[in-house]
């Protein structure tokens, strides 16, 4: 395929603009092999709504990289918390 083995990852707040030219470009990115994702500091639910329509085909990175959430699963596969300093 033509992306097959390239990962694209955009920022959640205001870096991609959902529109309808945008997403077609990233339909015909993942429909031809390329992997996408989003990236942001945002707690993993929030991906759920929020990124309605767009063709998100693997994991989302959360909390500044510290959660790797799978939204098809509704699963934490990966998060590194920050140890308790107290």
């Amino acid at each position: 395929m033509k992306f097959s083995g390239i990962l694209l990852c955009s920022d959640f707040d205001g870096t991609l603009k959902a529109t309808p030219e945008n997403i077609a470009a990233l339909e015909y990115f993942t429909n031809n092999g390329g992997h996408f994702t989003m990236a942001s500091g945002r707690y993993p639910t929030h991906f759920r709504n929020a990124v309605e329509g767009l063709p998100i085909n693997v994991p989302v990175v959360a909390l500044n990289g510290n959660v790797i959430y799978d939204l098809k699963t509704d699963e934490i596969l990966w998060s590194n918390p920050m140890p308790n300093m107290l």
